[in-house]
């Protein structure tokens, strides 16, 4: 728990932290310079624009408890030994921007390809790094003349915004999110590393580079950096958090994500046995039981333990139907033709891209909407996570003699049809939209698979 103590000329608020080797070191997490100051921190002085010291560094550490009854005593104790005034910068963030455009300029003069080759690859490994600092320092730029001094954006004559600035800004988020959803990938992996560097604690940029590594199949160093984000991830958990909170808290997040994402890394490595420790783990840390039910399934089937695959599928085909396309080949395997049957005809009729592709189509034309989106990613991910059991021949031949009929063809072409009228006439006719709910019901498909019986002998 933080407290007080003097820091030379300084009264300093600081917090025990154990270093990688166990010995307690000291962080100071704010100073105060001047009695006028530590008069504001107590609330016996007003600042211009009125900010609370409190307010800030909770905000600033939120993962801190503080006992104000306690610091507010011991900085009342002291606040006599600070000298009447003290010189604050205009800027508190002055000296750091400072000091990181000096870093730069020196940095990239002496990198001077014409007079040392080695600096060319320096350049050439770093630039989309460099790129990317380039843009934010074109946005920041292009904003300076449009901001305006208010309430909520000026800094008191403390500087006390400036000075607790350190934290990441949840700009960084919405940036990083961004690149991912553009399908800048190199982009949001070099920022990444820059992230990680400035902020060591920011653990979603571990699942970030994780997730860099394992699209280029290279696994462990995939299994490396989500390993890292487990570590990290688990010191930002608030303390006493009930395990039902974990997913709608937000510091608990990176950890979930990394749990889940070891489990994918493991499987599209082709170690499905490692896969199923790593279920039991999300269940009973965190009670992620539908991530944990997907990944089971794949496992066990690439497993040939069928029995546990269809469990696992059924109990999250309702939310994801594709999962119907994993227990309908484990229904096939446990020789249950009729079940096998009724599952893929409820999943490819909304995920027709990931039924055709499992079978060994091609994927066809790139997805614009987004149910074609959802139903390519989930062709992705069972693409990979089923590797070692679409080797096997019977149950693909099966299924492609099923999605070859017509009749299945009619009810997939049905559905677009219905999905496409409805997006097209959105609040003018439920008649389009009723038909796809209708055809997307489990009740469908098994009436459907009763008509459409016959095609087990085929």
């Amino acid at each position: 728990m933080p407290y007080v103590r003097k820091h030379g000329n300084q009264v300093a608020l600081v917090h025990g932290e154990r270093d990688s080797t166990g010995a307690v070191q000291q962080r100071v997490l704010f100073s105060l310079y001047s009695k006028p100051e530590a008069e504001a921190a107590i609330g016996l002085r007003h600042t211009d624009p009125p900010l609370s010291l409190q307010g800030l560094l909770e905000l600033r550490y939120e993962r801190l408890r503080f006992d104000w009854k306690k610091i507010g005593a011991a900085i009342a104790a002291l606040k006599d030994e600070l000298p009447d005034r003290y010189d604050y910068p205009i800027s508190g963030v002055a000296p750091l921007l400072r000091s990181g455009l000096v870093g730069m300029l020196k940095a990239l003069l002496v990198a001077d390809p014409p007079t040392m080759h080695s600096a060319a690859d320096a350049l050439k490994e770093n630039q989309r790094e460099l790129l990317l600092l380039r843009q934010i320092i074109d946005d920041r730029l292009a904003v300076i003349a449009k901001v305006q001094p208010h309430e909520f954006n000026r800094d008191n004559e403390f500087g006390w915004r400036a000075r607790l600035a350190g934290g990441m800004p949840a700009e960084v988020w919405e940036r990083l999110e961004g690149m991912k959803s553009r399908g800048d990938r190199d982009g949001a992996e070099a920022f990444a590393r820059l992230l990680v560097e400035a902020w060591p604690e920011f653990a979603d940029g571990y699942n970030t580079l994780g997730w860099a590594a394992l699209d280029r199949k290279e696994f462990d160093a995939a299994l490396a950096w989500f390993a890292r984000a487990l570590g990290v991830g688990r010191t930002l958990f608030p303390k006493r958090i009930p395990k039902f909170r974990w997913w709608s808290d937000i510091e608990t997040r990176p950890y979930m994500r990394a749990l889940r994402n070891t489990a994918l890394a493991l499987a599209w490595a082709g170690r499905h046995a490692e896969v199923l420790p790593w279920c039991d783990r999300m269940e009973l840390e965190c009670f992620d039981t539908d991530a944990a039910d997907v990944s089971r399934a794949a496992a066990c089937l690439n497993l040939r333990r069928w029995r546990e695959a269809l469990d696992a599928a059924t109990r999250t085909a309702t939310m994801w139907p594709q999962e119907n396309l994993v227990a309908a080949f484990a229904a096939f395997e446990l020789a249950n033709h009729d079940e096998a049957l009724a599952r893929w005809l409820h999943a490819a009729i909304q995920r027709p891209r990931a039924a055709r592709m499992l079978l060994g189509s091609e994927p066809g034309p790139e997805p614009k909407s987004p149910e074609e989106v959802e139903d390519h990613n989930a062709c992705v991910y069972l693409m990979r996570s089923l590797g070692t059991y679409l080797k096997r021949k019977p149950a693909r031949r099966f299924f492609t003699a099923i999605m070859s009929a017509q009749e299945v063809r009619m009810l997939i072409q049905e559905h677009d049809a219905a999905l496409k009228s409805w997006r097209e006439h959105q609040g003018t006719n439920r008649t389009s939209y009723d038909r796809m709910m209708d055809m997307r019901t489990p009740a469908f498909a098994r009436e459907h698979a009763r008509r459409l019986k016959y095609l087990l002998g085929a």
